[in-house]
């Protein structure tokens, strides 16, 4: 992500919106950016910020108007164009900063950074139309920001990048890797696939590897952060619909099902059939997708190029963005039979998801 970071400060035109799923280190990763490359760093988290917030909800919004606010709010004297960031953090709780985006990127000569946990969704979905997204269309450059994937957390659990390089080279080779390299990478990956990629949740098991706790309490912790978030930022009717396709994930991925089945959504004996139940649903899970929590694999009616054209909507199956994240919904016992790899447990919906979000 810092590489990226660093290649849109070389050569990126416009502002950049960072977005991903609540937690997984878009703002420390700005942070460490903007504090190692720039003089003036202003930084503003627009949820809590509301002095900030009325520099963009004022009347007269011109760019230069924005700019002398910013300076008188933060004492500024001069703001060189080259050597400054602005970082406007959680900015879908102001609409108007959004749009501010525009402006930004017309005027071409401040570097501007965008952050937010939501904007794929808006601030409330609309029903079975589906959420609408926020970010100006055409005026920003936008990167998605994920939680750490399988060779992040080999990093983080101090496994050195020739060791890392010398496995993935041997498997394209198809040949073997020795015992103890094989041993304690697999030993990794059942533990990648009970903490998850979550940034607090890998810091606690990389403090303590002699127990998952510290892991599980961020976790619990970010769990009920999505659940807050689904009350948040939507109209009460719609909250209990899309907490309740949320709760639903996990049990759905444990059947043998080969795709999403709205109707096992409902709650016990609402009746009206599956077209009904699609209906009801559909606006509420596109909201899962949309604020990053869901990866969804369609269907295909044909192995044909391109596959965009075969794809079947109405024909797919939903993942946890995070396997961590869906271990911990199914509990400490699912977490002990992954990480001691017993026999006796159904872990395929944990391989299923773990696999889906390696390939995403």
């Amino acid at each position: 992500m810092y590489d990226a970071l660093m290649e849109w400060k070389e050569h990126g035109d416009k502002p950049l919106v960072v977005y991903g799923q609540r937690q997984v280190g878009k703002t420390f990763i700005v942070n460490e950016f903007a504090k190692s490359n720039y003089g003036t760093y202003i930084y503003a988290n627009l949820n809590e910020d509301g002095a900030f917030r009325s520099v963009f909800e004022q009347e007269d919004r011109t760019i230069g108007n924005i700019l002398l606010s910013i300076r008188v709010i933060r004492g500024i004297e001069r703001m060189d164009p080259d050597d400054t960031l602005i970082f406007l953090d959680e900015i879908q709780d102001c609409e108007a900063a959004l749009g501010a985006l525009k402006a930004f990127n017309e005027d071409g000569r401040y570097k501007v950074i965008a952050s937010g946990s939501m904007l794929g969704v808006g601030v409330i979905p609309n029903g079975s139309e589906g959420p609408k997204p926020l970010v100006p269309v055409g005026q920003a450059t936008e990167i998605r920001m994920t939680s750490l994937d399988f060779e992040e957390f080999l990093w983080a659990n101090g496994i050195p990048q020739d060791a890392i390089d010398d496995v993935r080279s041997r498997i394209a080779a198809a040949k073997p890797v020795g015992p103890a390299v094989l041993s304690e990478f697999s030993r990794l990956f059942r533990a990648y696939q009970v903490v998850g990629g979550m940034p607090a949740a890998v810091q606690k098991y990389v403090e303590d590897r002699t127990t998952f706790a510290g892991a599980f309490k961020e976790l619990d912790d970010i769990l009920s952060m999505v659940r807050r978030d689904i009350t948040k930022y939507s109209t009460p009717e719609n909250a209990v619909k899309t907490a309740e396709c949320f709760e639903s994930i996990p049990a759905q991925l444990a059947e043998t099902n080969k795709r999403f089945h709205y109707s096992r959504v409902e709650p016990l004996g609402s009746g009206g059939g599956s077209r009904k139940a699609a209906d009801r649903y559909m606006g509420n899970l596109l909201w899962i997708k949309q604020a990053g929590y869901g990866n969804f694999c369609y269907a295909l009616k044909q192995i044909a190029s391109p596959l965009a054209a075969q794809m079947r909507r109405d024909v797919f199956k939903v993942y946890l963005s995070d396997t961590g994240m869906l271990t911990r919904m199914y509990g400490d016992r699912t977490a002990a039979a992954v990480f001691t790899s017993d026999p006796g447990f159904n872990k395929g919906a944990i391989a299923e998801n773990v696999v889906a979000e390696c390939l995403s």
